[in-house]
């Protein structure tokens, strides 16, 4: 029985997620891997013991690719994907990773709502007083506009914030994956 053989063709069916090209590497990583392990006069099921199971090995491998996608490209989609694959790694992922993840991207995009509706506020204004025959003083047009300015304001503190999340996400993200893959003491 030819058990790297079977532990290869394992590792490469549950890497289908990735690209060809990348998925290529990792495999001959791994042939390598086992070379030079058989080389030191290791037995198979000893390095395949380090590995440990396939399906687990291919999870984390994806993972940590769709972090490295997103940290080349941080795109909303990209983001998402990273996290949504490190999360799957494990309960404890799913509640450390996933949960921040909501908190903070719901308070991001509120913030953001925030600024749309004081940008709009003016127009909001004009409306009530063109279409409902409303009323509109000095006071209503002054904070109106002052909402447009501060909103014009926030958009650039917003645009900081936003990319610095970001950046801290991705990085918290290594370092869970890291934390996975080798232990907390590793």
């Amino acid at each position: 029985m030819d058990r790297k053989k079977d532990f290869l063709k394992a590792l490469d069916k549950h890497l289908s997620a990735l690209p060809s090209e990348e998925k290529h590497e990792v495999m001959n990583d791994h042939r390598e891997y086992f070379r030079e392990g058989l080389d030191q006069q290791k037995n198979e099921q000893e390095l395949i013991n380090g590995l440990g199971s396939p399906k687990k090995l291919a999870k984390e491998i994806i993972a940590a690719s769709s972090v490295d996608q997103a940290s080349n490209n941080k795109t909303v989609g990209s983001l998402m994907k990273a996290v949504m694959t490190v999360s799957g790694l494990s309960l404890f992922n799913f509640l450390f990773v996933l949960t921040p993840f909501i908190a903070i991207a719901a308070l991001v995009l509120s913030l953001w709502f925030v600024i749309l509706v004081g940008l709009a506020s003016p127009f909001i204004a004009f409306g009530a007083w063109i279409y409902a025959n409303e009323t509109i003083n000095w006071l209503d047009w002054t904070a109106a506009f002052g909402m447009c300015i501060l909103a014009l304001l926030l958009i650039r503190i917003m645009k900081r914030t936003t990319k610095w999340l970001a950046t801290q996400l991705l990085r918290y993200l290594k370092m869970n994956g890291s934390i996975v893959r080798n232990g907390i003491s590793g």
